[in-house]
Formats: structure tokens, sequence, C-alpha cells
């Protein structure tokens, strides 16, 4: 058992009498007015206890007090003797650590400045983005400052989509790698599992749910579960995939790009409140994804653009520009392209003109145009490999196309 060395027990002034008095109480004696009075009182007691517990988790894990007696890990330690969740001790130990590499935050807590909320958000997000939560550390405790932990969760996330950003394109590349789909036949049925990126999250999720929408509810059997109709769907797609249907055409259906405008025209924000760069209903996009995306519309995936101003704090954004829908190829266009390149024009590809997407030789948010001499088609996994990967496609003096790495 480790001795106990202070000179005073400040938690003893907490302790009692005065929690012993308030759990005693008899709160339905009390009128609304001062029932609000006094729950406010006490959360803001315990946001102030909750600073002080990050700052003595702090010093406890830096010195790995929780290894002298005995337990493998910080969170171990929290779940067996704070009577806490596996989560909830997770949280406590990522934040103390955060904190102790973090001398202005830790200061800003201190001193009321930002809530404890706010930096277990931050500490959230900075984990595998260490150097640059540490170099921008300012900014974040700017945001933090002016807006509710409610709010700044949004700030934080754009934050590490940003910080991803900077740190390398591989992240976005990555997760198009980690992409398989298994079909394992078993008795009585099959079994699919898999993974894709986001965007084609977003594209499957849309193409399913249009295809079969939900059962009535008044008919004559149970209406089926979202996972059911999303089953048959993938079955119904596949059938008519092997019936002979038309593949030129391209059904569509809408999902929403909200980015900012600092972040369209590829420059870092001005204001970190107001960074958007992600899918309507808050599906985080990576700048790249979201230049490659607004190249063409693949199926089952029409975009509208949305730029947002940034404003001063408190006050929302201004959509200032909704967008053009000419930065999507016209159907004249399209056939145009398709005519000419006849199939994938990343050299060496040879994947069917419609199964490509259009992609801008010079990107639109560099002031590239849409016009035939400036489109080529290209397969997904080209077009992923132009903006995710790095690379880049140039039309040559005799306007074939020429690959840059």
């Amino acid at each position: 058992m480790i001795e106990h060395m202070f000179v005073s027990d400040p938690l003893a002034h907490v302790a009692a009498p005065g929690v012993a008095d308030l759990l005693g109480e008899d709160w339905g004696e009390w009128n609304d007015a001062a029932l609000s009075e006094q729950l406010t009182g006490m959360l803001d007691q315990l946001e102030r206890l909750h600073a002080a517990v990050l700052g003595c988790a702090a010093t406890w894990d830096g010195r790995g007090v929780w290894a002298l007696e005995g337990a493998p890990t910080a969170p171990s330690w929290l779940t067996e003797h704070g009577s806490m969740t596996r989560p909830a001790a997770v949280r406590l130990a990522r934040t103390a650590r955060h904190l102790r590499g973090h001398e202005h935050t830790a200061k800003a807590l201190v001193a009321g400045d930002v809530k404890a909320e706010h930096v277990e958000t931050i500490a959230t997000v900075a984990r595998g983005r260490e150097e640059l939560a540490t170099r921008h550390e300012d900014a974040l405790l700017g945001a933090a400052r002016r807006v509710k932990p409610d709010d700044f969760v949004r700030v934080a996330r754009r934050w590490a989509e940003l910080a991803d950003d900077v740190i390398s394109k591989k992240h976005a590349k990555k997760n198009w790698e980690r992409r398989h789909l298994h079909v394992s036949p078993t008795t009585g049925g099959g079994r699919i599992d898999g993974f894709v990126d986001p965007e084609a999250t977003a594209i499957i999720s849309a193409a399913l749910d249009a295809l079969v929408p939900p059962d009535p509810t008044d008919g004559p059997e149970a209406p089926r579960t979202l996972s059911q109709r999303r089953a048959d769907a993938l079955v119904e797609m596949c059938q008519r995939s092997l019936g002979g249907h038309a593949r030129g055409s391209r059904a569509k259906s809408t999902v929403d790009i909200l980015i900012d405008s600092d972040t369209a025209a590829g420059k870092p924000p001005a204001d970190l409140l107001h960074a958007r760069c992600e899918l309507r209903g808050g599906a985080i996009l990576s700048k790249t994804a979201v230049e490659r995306i607004l190249c063409d519309s693949p199926v089952g995936y029409a975009v509208v653009r949305h730029t947002l101003a940034s404003k001063v704090a408190h006050q929302a954004s201004e959509v200032l520009d909704m967008g053009r829908r000419t930065r999507e190829p016209t159907a004249a266009q399209r056939r145009a392209v398709s005519l000419r390149d006849e199939h994938c024009q990343h050299p060496g590809c040879r994947v069917p003109g419609e199964w490509c997407d259009i992609h801008h030789l010079h990107p639109w948010g560099e002031g590239g145009n849409t016009d035939v001499d400036d489109l080529a088609l290209l397969c997904r996994r080209h077009h992923v490999a132009n903006h995710e990967g790095g690379h880049r496609l140039i039309r040559g003096p005799d306007s074939g196309i020429i690959q840059i790495a």
C-alpha cells in the first residue's frame, strides 16, 4: 500500500459535511426557481471538481502510481478502484495524459476558461495527431473558449480532418486500400461482409435504400427491417445487372456536400468554428475526397455544393454560393467524352467508359473548367488514385493522357 504524504487534505472540505447535507435534502419542498438555482450551482461545482480530478489524475498517471499498485494499465486501476465503466476510465486516463503534455490547456482548465468536456474532446481528436495538436493548442483552446462543449465536438472533428490532410494523404488512401468484400456460402445460405471507404458507404446506402423503400405499416405482412430491405435491394440490383439492363444509364440520388469558402479555395480556414467539409448529415470528408467527388457524380451520387462563409464567433455561417450544377458534366458532354475516350484514360487501364467517372484534369477548385478538353474518363480506382493518391494526369501534345507522379 502506498503511503499518502500530505500536509492537509483538501478533499475533506468537499466531502463533508456539505455533500451529506445535499444528499439528505428533501428537494420536493423547494420551489421551481430555487431548484433550478441549486441544480446549476451543483453542476458548476461538479465541473470544478471534474477539473480537479483531471489535474490530480495527470500527476498520478505521470508517476505511474497505478503500476506501483499492480494494475496493468491506468484504466484497469480506475475501473477497479474508481467505480468507473471501462470507457469512462479510458477517457479519464487519455485526458489526464493530454493535460500533462499541454501546459496552456491545463492552465485554461484550472482558470475555468474551458470546461473539462472541452479538454476531453481535444484529447480524443489529438490521438494519433499529437504533434499538430501541440502546434495548434492555442487555436483549439481559442475555439473551445467560444462555444459550448456540445458544439465544440464538430469543431474538433473538423480540425482532426484538416490535421489528417496536413499530415499526409495516406489516411484516405489507406481506407481505399482496405476495401474488401467477402461472399461466403454457408449451410442454408451465405454470409457477406467487407469494408469500403466513407464515400462508397454513402453511395451504397443511398442506392440500396432508394431501390427498396420502407414497407407500408398497414399491409398484410410485417414491415421488413432496414437490414432486410438492404439485403433484398442488393439481390435486386444484382438481378438487374445480370438481366442485361443498359449499363450506360446512371440513376442519381442527391447527396449534399457542405464546404466553407476557405477550404474550397484551398486555404487554411480563417475560423475553426465555421470550417466545414462534410456530407450533409455530418459525415466528415477530406478536402481531397471532395475534390474527387465533385469531378463527377458516380452512380446514385449527385452533388450540390454549398459554400459557407466564415463569420465572427457566435454567428451562424452564411450561405454565399449554392454551387453550380455545371461543375457536373452535362449529358451531352458525358456522351462526347465517352465517345472520345471509350475507356479509363489512366495509362494502361481499359475499364469500359460506362463504368467510369468524369475527371477534371485541371481541378475545378484551382480554376479548371467543365469543358470537353479538360475532362477525361477514369475508373473509380484511378479516380481515387489521382486525388487521394497524389497522382496527376495531364493532356499531352498529341491529346493523349500523360501521368505525372
